[in-house]
């Protein structure tokens, strides 16, 4: 289906944490297809952030969405955990926990409020 699909990243509940003197800055990022979308940054969020943004991306038949939580860092962000939502099990708007892993462990879990709007397809005569 295509449509545009609203992600808003709500809040995580995380089992480890990247940084050694100071709280972690997570942020999601979205990938499907070949867009990839950055989120807000939580400061200071730390193991159990929040955020208010909604990341919004334009879907075109994916079935899959790929979700990487980052902490953002003044050199490099460093991956906390990631994802993958099957969008073919997400009614048109829903809120749900996504546990996220890191080299094959479980990082924690991530809840998702996710929206989609269809676009009709028109056929042109």
């Amino acid at each position: 289906m295509t449509g545009i699909l609203n992600i808003k990243p709500l809040e995580a509940k995380l089992t480890h944490d990247t940084a050694i003197f100071t709280q972690m800055n997570p942020f999601c990022e979205v990938t499907i297809g070949s867009e990839k979308i950055k989120g807000q940054t939580c400061h200071g969020g730390g193991k159990l952030p929040t955020w208010q943004d909604v990341i919004t991306v334009q879907r075109s038949g994916e079935s899959v969405v790929y979700i990487e939580l980052k902490d953002q860092d003044t050199e490099e962000d460093h991956v906390i955990g990631s994802c993958h939502v099957d969008l073919t099990n997400v009614s048109n708007h829903s809120t749900d926990w996504y546990s996220i892993s890191f080299q094959g462990k479980n990082a924690g879990d991530l809840k998702l409020e996710i929206a989609f709007i269809p676009v009709a397809n028109t056929v042109k005569a």
